[in-house]
């Protein structure tokens, strides 16, 4: 599966410690450089062990991962102004690399990947496919969800998340195929 990332599912899933799992869900990582910038080169500038994280992931896996330089212009009516310059270069960039999924968490960036019919995961949809492809159990994506409700950099909803383990702890009662 080929995927564009977006810097805060990115910057998550290092905070995580997660970014050598995605090998095992993913065969190719698409990463507009303008994201990278923004992730690598300003975290690192800043001070933001993720930062590190994410440069050393990237260097460690370059069959995987692939920084994209050249990202087309593409202009998205009224969202052009309240996108940034990062969830842009994500949705340009999958109408020249046609992935099979973007990970981005966003709300309006999501919304207008809906509108473009675009196939779309949020950092969560991320650590449920972990989950579901045994890569972690369901007690280890519980302490990650844990993780994120408990700190103050990240934003994903409480409610979402429980929501979610909740949705997959009725499946498991009840025997589901998930």
């Amino acid at each position: 599966m080929k995927i564009i990332i977006d810097s805060s599912p990115l910057i998550i899933l290092a905070k995580l410690n997660l970014l050598p799992s995605l090998k095992n869900i993913f065969q190719k990582i698409i990463i507009p450089e303008i994201i990278y910038n923004e992730v690598v080169n300003e975290g690192i500038l800043k001070g933001k062990q993720d930062a590190i994280a994410i440069k050393l992931f990237i260097e460690k896996e370059p069959e995987l991962i692939e920084i994209i330089k050249d990202v087309p212009q593409i202009q998205y009516d009224k969202y052009q102004f309240e996108l940034d310059a990062g969830e842009m270069a994500v949705l340009n960039l999958s109408k020249t690399q046609q992935p099979d999924l973007i990970i981005i968490d966003e709300e309006l960036a999501r919304g207008v990947a809906r509108q473009l019919g675009l196939k779309f995961k949020g950092t969560l949809g991320v650590l449920i496919n972990l989950y579901k492809a045994n890569i972690i159990s369901f007690n280890e994506l519980s302490y990650y969800c844990g993780i994120i409700k408990s700190r103050k950099d990240i934003w994903i909803h409480s409610e979402l998340i429980d929501k979610v383990l909740a949705e997959l702890k009725s499946k498991m009662k009840n025997n589901e195929k998930l």
